[in-house]
């Protein structure tokens, strides 16, 4: 049998600290971002690979489109 009282609540202390890494890791994506946007092959290679992954995501729909209309 388990001694606790019910669901796991964090204190304020712990909620504080998710709070804080949430925000430094927000803030190091964004700045990450920002360093790629600057690059022009960089940017060249997102496209392309953007690219990419809308072809296959048209696919993917085409087909799940195509088994949709036998169900």
């Amino acid at each position: 049998m388990c001694d606790m009282a019910g669901p796991y609540k964090p204190s304020a202390k712990e909620l504080k600290r998710r709070q804080e890494s949430e925000d430094e890791d927000d803030h190091r994506q964004l700045t990450r971002a920002e360093e790629i946007r600057d690059d022009p092959k960089r940017m060249a290679g997102v496209m392309r690979h953007h690219r990419k992954q809308v072809r296959t995501l048209g696919r993917v729909a085409r087909a799940v489109g195509r088994r949709g209309a036998r169900a």
